[in-house]
């Protein structure tokens, strides 16, 4: 004969009922769980990566004529982008022959780099004299090699830009060589040090050899 539980005394729940009711809270809970963090993600932007610049829009030259033998050229270099010290080079074209110019490039900042360790570079704009191969008031030809970097990690092939100085005082811009195939020599390559030898089979332009930056002590 079974027992009736008085009134009023506490009824004790049976091991079967208080686990349906453990198995019932961690359901909500996972379900609440899952619910915060679906609505987190959904509330999180995703942070697309960077679109790249073109060279020609993140490294800016210009030259200015002063005389008759002395050029100014400057670069100006877009933010979170910089350029190589040891990478510039420069010619004077305008006797019909290659005749390489001494360059007086002003100190970089050191910058450990990913390809070519320490390294001085510059950012924001560079800024150097060029003397010209001979004293002429003649109009002038003249080209510079230089090559840069995006700090999101790739490194643009070196570029060659031409500048058709004027006879007088005056600024022109730099114009790349071989525009007609400018918008996909100037797009960024992964980072890699550039060929050791001229491939193209053609006759030498300014540089033949850009060697890597010299690695600093």
């Amino acid at each position: 004969m079974k027992s009736v539980p008085k009134i009023g005394s506490p009824v004790v729940p049976s091991r079967s009922s208080r686990g349906a009711a453990d198995v019932a809270r961690r359901s909500v809970l996972a379900l609440l769980c899952s619910t915060a963090l679906a609505a987190l993600a959904a509330s999180t932007p995703i942070s697309a990566p960077p679109e790249l610049l073109d060279a020609e829009a993140a490294f800016v030259p210009t030259a200015e004529r002063k005389d008759a033998s002395t050029v100014v050229v400057r670069y100006q270099i877009a933010p979170q982008y910089y350029m190589y010290r040891a990478r510039f080079r420069a010619a004077d074209l305008s006797g019909g022959d290659v005749v390489k110019l001494p360059m007086k490039l002003p100190p970089g900042k050191v910058t450990d780099d990913a390809t070519f360790g320490r390294v001085e570079t510059y950012r924001q704009q560079i800024e150097f004299p060029l003397r010209l191969a001979a004293h002429s008031d003649k109009p002038q030809r003249i080209e510079i090699v230089s090559q840069g970097c995006a700090e999101a990690g790739v490194c643009y092939p070196p570029l060659t830009h031409r500048f058709e100085l004027p006879a007088g005082k005056g600024v022109v811009a730099g114009v790349p060589v071989d525009r007609a195939s400018a918008s996909s020599a100037s797009r960024p390559a992964a980072v890699s040090p550039p060929s050791r030898s001229n491939t193209s089979g053609g006759s030498p332009s300014v540089l033949e050899v850009i060697s890597a930056p010299p690695r600093r002590p």
